[in-house]
């Protein structure tokens, strides 16, 4: 299981918002390398806190737009060198 909590920030004062996903991850590792496979859905708990990223959170809680996707499968492969 994972959980990510993703924030966007307009420069390193201003916090616009923050996305909450979870889902399941699989890995599997051998040797010299390993690879995990990860789908996560985003939680219907986005914030914001900038005036102008309260459009985001309009569609139920989601942050969408071009800030996150609603759904995320990631593939991530490692070499132990």
């Amino acid at each position: 299981m994972e959980f990510w909590n993703r924030h966007g920030f307009a420069d390193a004062a201003v916090h616009e918002h923050s996305a909450y996903s979870i889902g399941p991850t699989i890995g599997y590792g051998g040797g010299r390398w390993w690879t995990a496979l990860g789908f996560l859905h985003q939680l219907p708990i986005g914030q914001a806190f900038s005036h102008e990223n309260k459009e985001f959170v309009a569609h139920d809680g989601y942050i969408l737009g071009d800030e996150h996707e609603k759904y995320y499968v990631r593939l991530r492969v490692g070499f132990d060198f």
